[in-house]
């Protein structure tokens, strides 16, 4: 099969995603997506190379400090809030963020997803990519394909160390090429696409790589991120989603807008307790805040839920558990 009928299958069209990255050793925006830069109505000029607390409201860049931090002493892998942001600066109310750390040899960055939204929803990259990635790998390549920088977990998805990557090709010349059509034909506009990688043998022939690559405002590069697609039987299986998204709230421990580390402190340990691996994500959202000593009402105004559904989530909880109030659960986990 010839590459243009793999693109007729495995072209995925323009996507808009909302990325940026910081640096975490003094919190400085490093590069940006256009629609980003939309989410927050700034233009690129006053984002990039500036501090990432320039953009959020005054009274939230304690708690915004707090989570970046965390990530940056490696604390925590992943969080997702919601930011308020500075309206006299961005005249958005505020976003919605997804934040991963990514390391790049001895610098911690973060990258992070942002949709100007109150509820939450699936984030912008598994849209993308249809599935909730368990390890992907972030980096840069110039305007002809050269890889410029990647994290060093990329080979931990494809079996290629950083330094063996970095200074190569990282798309056959058909794909690059393909690619740079693509972009000439979007470049003012936010665009990304995703492609099929292919990675040297070794590399097992059943594992799917999927490679997307994204324009940045401002900048001469592009970003590409590199991810296993998982087998079907995963994508569809209930139980198997259910796994998958409790390994990454064990591993992120979902820092909430309030009390970084005091919440975390506060979680059951999902190997005591089989049950949680049941938990679908809202009624994690909803045990874990009343874990946290919010009532029913302020949950339901957290979530955005009327009391009625909150306290029918913790029913089915209670089901799960094996017990008839919130006492005898939170009896149970603090055990």
């Amino acid at each position: 099969m010839s590459f243009t009928d793999q693109a007729m299958w495995g072209f995925v069209q323009a996507r808009e995603l909302p990325l940026v990255l910081t640096r975490l050793s003094d919190f400085t925006i490093q590069e940006a997506t256009q629609a980003y830069l939309e989410q927050i109505n700034m233009p690129a000029s006053e984002v990039l190379g500036s501090s990432v607390f320039d953009l959020m409201d005054p009274e939230e860049r304690p708690r915004a400090r707090d989570a970046l931090q965390a990530l940056a002493d490696g604390t925590i892998d992943f969080y997702r809030t919601y930011r308020p942001l500075s309206q006299a600066v961005t005249h958005r109310p505020g976003v919605y963020l997804w934040s991963y750390a990514i390391d790049f040899g001895e610098r911690r960055y973060a990258l992070t997803q942002a949709r100007a939204m109150r509820v939450p929803t699936e984030s912008p990259l598994v849209e993308a990519l249809g599935y909730e990635p368990v390890t992907f790998a972030i980096g840069l390549m110039d305007l002809s394909g050269v890889v410029e920088t990647v994290s060093n977990n990329v080979s931990q998805v494809i079996g290629i160390k950083p330094d063996d990557l970095i200074g190569h090709d990282l798309l056959p010349t058909e794909q690059c090429d393909f690619w740079i059509r693509f972009h000439s034909a979007h470049q003012h506009s936010s665009c990304s696409m995703s492609l099929t990688y292919t990675p040297p043998p070794p590399f097992p022939d059943d594992v799917v790589i999927q490679c997307l690559l994204i324009c940045l405002a401002g900048s001469k590069s592009f970003c590409f991120i590199l991810s296993r697609e998982p087998p079907q039987f995963i994508q569809e299986s209930p139980s198997r989603t259910a796994e998958l998204e409790l390994r990454l709230r064990r591993i992120a421990q979902e820092v909430k807008a309030s009390g970084v580390i005091h919440d975390m402190k506060r979680l059951p340990d999902p190997t005591r307790f089989p049950a949680l691996s049941s938990l679908n994500a809202r009624q994690w959202d909803v045990l874990t805040r009343l874990i946290g000593g919010d009532r029913v009402a302020t949950i339901a105004h957290d979530l955005y839920l009327s009391p009625s559904a909150v306290r029918s989530y913790l029913s089915e909880i209670f089901r799960k558990f094996g017990v008839h109030s919130q006492a005898e659960l939170l009896s149970l986990l603090r055990s």
